[in-house]
């Protein structure tokens, strides 16, 4: 008997956690399916992750020309993504195997704009596919063009998964049917973290870092800068490095000039393994939606760093909108320049982070191991 076929669709592998996440569900999906994991692009910085790939998934490409993801090339076959979708998404059902599958799971806004042409072409063809679709993000972080696709596309899907914030599942169910909502809180792979015991003394300046795409609106990176100046005119010790790359990049290169905090911050860009950047620094600041933090924070946690949180759903000078700072959590979440400076002073003068480390993992502890959600993929999702 055949095994069923199951095609994942994500633009690219290369940066960003919903990009980790599918390549490790690609490979559990492949113990017991038939696997397709369908590219728009490839590009230069997925090498490891398309390596890491399961020899049993069987990876393919509309553009499978390599590029940088800054490259005008990269750039425009976004572009034409989404301009040519009608024509891609035949090219993709007909030649490409989509039309295959029992199974078409999509990801992130180019797939699930394809995905309604795709079910358009199931129905004309009697074909049975079942259309499912992870949801990676928060209605709040959309551009409004991406919510009316993203709306549009959950009409035709049989089960949308919610995976960062519990409470995004009220806000979505506004627009698709409670029923077909699935929360699965996303989670790292389960490993023993080394001890790091190197956090350093009162001697030397505690060493902080953020490791994400540089995209202002959604990192906080103003508000992340904004916190280090305040603590620079307190004259505090400390470093800041940031690893990753983005759109943004100019921009924080700016507010460091600015801000005069050349010699306090440094610009690694890309990094390939978050690792070798984990063990550079003493704490993480990573931008999260409430107290839920993105696979960074947790990959950090992993790596025994701690993290403090920086809330994107906060205006930048206190305002909140539908969360607010928990007495009950161990994670530090500022919602301000001002709230921010304060824990990091705090951290530098006290210098508490071990005993904060443990209680973040007693906090975080269910998304510290994923195969509860690999598990609940493959009975909830897939079969």
């Amino acid at each position: 008997m055949s095994k069923k076929k199951v095609s994942i669709c994500i633009s690219s592998l290369g940066l960003g956690g919903a990009e980790e996440i599918i390549v490790r569900l690609a490979n559990s999906a492949a113990q017991n399916w038939e696997v397709d994991v369908l590219l728009v692009q490839r590009c230069n910085e997925d090498v490891e992750r398309v390596n890491s790939l399961s020899s049993d998934v069987r990876l393919r490409t509309i553009f499978p020309r390599t590029s940088g993801t800054k490259s005008i090339e990269f750039r425009l076959k976004n572009l034409l993504a989404y301009l040519l979708s009608p024509l891609l998404a035949i090219y993709a059902w007909f030649f490409l195997g989509v039309s295959q599958a029992q199974v078409v799971h999509v990801n992130l806004t180019q797939f699930s704009l394809m995905s309604v042409f795709w079910a358009f072409l199931a129905k004309i063809s009697c074909r049975k596919v079942s259309f499912v679709q992870t949801f990676h993000t928060n209605l709040h972080l959309l551009r409004n063009w991406q919510r009316i696709v993203f709306r549009i596309s959950w009409q035709v899907c049989e089960k949308l998964v919610v995976e960062i914030d519990e409470d995004e599942v009220g806000r979505v169910s506004k627009f698709v049917h409670p029923s077909k909502i699935l929360f699965i809180p996303f989670a790292v792979p389960k490993v023993i973290a080394y001890s790091r015991c190197r956090y350093a003394s009162v001697a030397e300046p505690l060493v902080f870092g953020s490791l994400a795409r540089v995209r202002l609106f959604e990192k906080k990176y103003d508000l992340i800068l904004d916190a280090l100046r305040i603590l620079k005119e307190r004259g505090l010790p400390f470093l800041y490095l940031i690893g990753g790359d983005g759109p943004d990049m100019e921009k924080v290169q700016s507010l460091v000039v600015l801000y005069g905090l050349e010699d306090r911050v440094s610009l690694l860009g890309f990094v390939a393994n978050p690792n070798d950047f984990f063990v550079k620094i003493d704490c993480l600041v990573v931008a999260t939606v409430s107290y839920e933090t993105g696979i960074c924070g947790l990959q950090a946690l992993q790596a025994g760093v701690p993290l403090v949180g920086v809330n994107t759903i906060s205006d930048g000078a206190g305002v909140i909108t539908g969360a607010s700072v928990s007495p009950d959590k161990a994670m530090e979440l500022a919602n301000s320049a001002e709230d921010l400076a304060v824990m990091l002073e705090g951290l530098i003068v006290n210098r508490g982070l071990e005993k904060y480390y443990s209680a973040l993992c007693r906090e975080k502890c269910q998304y510290l191991d994923d195969t509860k959600m690999m598990e609940r993929y493959r009975v909830e999702v897939f079969d």
